[in-house]
């Protein structure tokens, strides 16, 4: 298959060897079982046309593969496809004071993004655990979140303009530095989200922000989930500066806890610990999470709060979540679920979920935590040890059956940051109706009416 692409692509731009096939044919979910023929490295736009000018016409399937940080196998390959990985175009193109905006190429990694954007003097706020390992092309097929939703939004408010290459090799730009255009469809918002099941992204322009004055974490404890969403809307009230609310179980801690240098934050343990970040003027940001977190204690919201003090106690105060899903995955196998609920029915939400798990599943550990603050909970079973990995994986998702009618009860998302992928197909019906859902199958056709683009993700 390599004589297809040696016209286009120099032999260092193409492997077979096995340890890459393995190594690119895999994203963060360890259940399925990967199978890649071919992995390529372009390094121009016009190096991903031609590529897929000779795969739609050999009818070659291709895997668009990014930093692969997504857990649901959207990035995967499963059938001996070709891996079209993005990795060698990652650099920042251009950065635009006047419409301040970033425009980088796909394969970027998303802390470079926002380095950049502060040397130049502004700010990308997307900002989640994977930034130093994720891509900026696969954050836009995501529609990625992470730890700022509350306040910033998911990456499709900061995307302005992308280039793409669609199935027949033809190179689109879609969108543009404009702030005001309404000369029809948009069609850059299609590509956000679509998981590389629509085009291929190569370039993206980005808006960036001003740089937050400065801010505060506050980590504080309570002894229900009731509490915890009593203590967000609590705060709520009290300022409009919220960037982040984390919550984290005791389980979670203790996983960090026992796992790394990290030390505890309290002298006594508690059953859940809360992350907020306010921005704003360090002092009165300060001074105002001090008069807000008192009166919550006082209230009986809360057991107990800290406020960082300096720029490295934030950053402990961050790591004691941000660590879970690097620390829980070298430690467990785990079956990820990444769902979301209103905020305002997430504590029952919680509960329905746990008791239908542990009713299920009761040998199965949960792992649970996430973004309190947009209601997106990872919630995550533990392997067994003495389980045997095809066992985990039914059981897991006779489990998922229940857990998907419960998101539907909750008008909830069965994939709230990391798509539809594989793992989520046989349950799209629980988040999008039948008629959307031929909707989006007449658009991947008319797309790729080959289907050689990420094939069999979202829908068969």
């Amino acid at each position: 298959m390599k004589e297809h692409f040696l016209s286009i692509l120099t032999a260092e731009q193409i492997t077979d060897d096995q340890k890459s096939l393995e190594f690119y044919a895999r994203d963060w979910n360890k259940e399925l079982k990967t199978k890649a023929s071919l992995v390529l490295f372009p390094k121009t736009t016009e190096e991903v046309s031609e590529i897929l000018k000779i795969c739609n016409k050999e009818k070659l399937a291709v895997i668009p593969s990014g930093g692969r940080t997504c857990t649901s196998g959207g990035a995967a390959a499963l059938n001996g496809e070709i891996i079209l990985s993005l990795e060698k175009m990652n650099k920042i193109l251009n950065i635009d004071t006047w419409t301040p905006s970033i425009t980088c190429e796909a394969g970027t990694i998303t802390q470079k993004i926002q380095e950049e954007a502060t040397r130049a003097g502004f700010y990308f706020p997307v900002d989640f655990a994977s930034a130093g390992s994720s891509q900026i092309g696969g954050n836009v097929s995501t529609d990625a979140g992470g730890l700022k939703v509350i306040k910033y939004g998911n990456i499709r408010n900061w995307v302005m303009g992308m280039t793409c290459v669609l199935a027949d090799g033809s190179i689109c730009q879609f969108g543009t530095k404009l702030l005001k255009d309404t000369t029809g469809y948009d069609f850059k918002s299609l590509i956000i989200g679509s998981e590389g099941t629509l085009a291929i992204v190569t370039e993206v322009t980005l808006k960036l922000t001003n740089i937050p004055e400065d801010y505060v974490r506050i980590i504080c404890t309570c002894e229900s989930r009731e509490l915890m969403l009593k203590a967000l809307k609590f705060v709520r009230e009290r300022s409009r500066n919220i960037s982040m609310c984390e919550f984290i179980p005791r389980f979670a801690l203790d996983m960090v806890l026992d796992n790394s240098e990290a030390q505890d934050p309290f002298p006594e343990s508690y059953n859940y610990y809360l992350l907020f970040e306010l921005e704003g003027n360090f002092e009165k940001t300060k001074e105002q999470a001090e008069k807000i977190f008192v009166e919550a204690i006082e209230a009986g919201i809360l057991q107990n709060t800290i406020i960082s003090q300096s720029e490295k106690q934030a950053r402990e105060f961050l790591n004691f979540r941000e660590a879970i899903p690097e620390i829980s995955g070298s430690l467990f196998t785990k079956h990820r679920n990444d769902i979301s609920a209103p905020v305002s029915s997430f504590v029952n939400f919680l509960n329905d979920l746990l008791e239908i798990s542990n009713k299920l599943a009761p040998e199965f550990q949960i792992l649970y935590f996430g973004h309190l603050g947009d209601g997106n909970v990872h919630f995550d079973y533990l392997m067994p040890k003495s389980w045997e990995l095809d066992d985990f994986s039914k059981k897991s998702k006779e489990v998922d059956k229940e857990i998907y009618k419960i998101v539907k009860k909750h008008r909830g998302s069965i994939a709230a940051e990391h798509g539809v992928g594989v793992l989520k197909k046989p349950f799209l019906q629980y988040s999008r109706s039948e008629t959307e859902i031929q909707l989006m199958k007449n658009l991947k056709k008319m797309f790729d009416p080959n289907g050689i683009i990420n094939p069999g993700k979202i829908f068969d």
